[in-house]
């Protein structure tokens, strides 16, 4: 009983004619894949994965970042609105003309309405070319474009 893992060799005589390679061509370039086995296996399934994941992130990458950008301005703009946001402070002292609390709160409308309406959240990535808006559009930096 032979249980040594098979090598692959030059062909020689006694191989069946299905089995020797072209003319010309090397013989390992005709013998059959075998199934990979131990650490190969594994380095197989680490970039069969890596070729699915930035598969999926080639394609829905720059629209889930858009999105994320608009919630986060969204999240902290409510923040400025309901008067728990950390960098109140902060805010007021940049806008000197207006009340602090007046300046907070229309920071955080701001924030609110532009997040709302980021063209990744209105209509789609398709909707950028036909308004303008205040963000960067995911069209200008998508590789089909």
């Amino acid at each position: 009983m032979n249980t040594s893992t098979p090598t692959l060799s030059t062909p020689t005589i006694e191989q069946p004619a299905a089995l020797q390679p072209p003319l010309g061509r090397p013989a390992h370039a005709a013998a059959p894949a075998r199934p990979a086995t131990g650490i190969r296996a594994v380095f197989a399934w680490i970039l069969h994965t890596e070729r699915a994941v930035l598969d999926v992130l080639a394609r829905h990458g720059i629209l889930t970042l858009l999105l994320s950008h608009a919630l986060v301005q969204v999240a902290f703009g409510a923040l400025k609105i309901v008067g728990l946001s950390p960098v109140a402070d902060l805010v007021a002292s940049m806008v000197p003309f207006l009340p602090a609390q007046t300046a907070v709160i229309a920071m955080g409308m701001f924030e609110v309405v532009v997040g709302a309406t980021d063209p990744a959240t209105a209509e789609g990535r398709d909707d950028c070319t036909r308004r303008p808006g205040l963000h960067l559009c995911a069209e200008r930096f998508s590789p089909s474009a």
